[in-house]
């Protein structure tokens, strides 16, 4: 009978666990990976470093070279996150790709955009819309977000 009973509450905790779950997003996996070293597989390559900071749909790894932008849609394997935390703070679920984009354009450095391809497209971000970026270059691109894996800012 107590052996019955241990069983079924094991069951249970498993049950609560996988309910909480359910509820957790990539962006919740990665806020908790901060401080953390990871490797992200993307459609254009791989990134690795530490996780410096998670918005709604991108994160910000540091390497040995500088800062990299990873758009969250551009992400499709990752190891060495851990566990979840707990829900964003209102002003960290604020901060969209746009946002971290307008940032590096303000800096008016050279960027280089992976965006579903090996080679990246290199230059510097002249304007950056709600869904879109327009790089300046040896070619100017305009680049919908959704294609955008990762920005290198070095």
């Amino acid at each position: 009978m107590a052996a019955e009973l241990a069983l079924q509450r094991r069951g249970e905790a498993w049950d609560l666990a996988q309910a909480e779950m359910t509820r957790l997003g990539l962006g919740d996996r990665f806020r908790a990976a901060i401080g953390r070293r990871v490797i992200i597989d993307t459609r254009s390559g791989r990134v690795a470093g530490e996780v410096a900071h998670v918005g709604v749909d991108h994160l910000v790894v540091e390497d040995e070279r500088g800062s990299v932008l990873v758009a969250m849609g551009g992400v499709v394997g990752v190891s060495g996150l851990g566990g979840a935390k707990e829900e964003p703070s209102r002003v960290v679920a604020g901060l969209k790709l746009a946002s971290a984009c307008r940032r590096l354009a303000e800096e008016g450095g050279l960027v280089r955009v992976y965006a579903c391809r090996r080679e990246p497209f290199v230059g510097r971000l002249v304007r950056v819309g709600a869904d879109h970026l327009d790089l300046g270059g040896r070619e100017n691109v305009t680049l919908a977000y959704r294609y955008i894996d990762y920005l290198a800012s070095y």
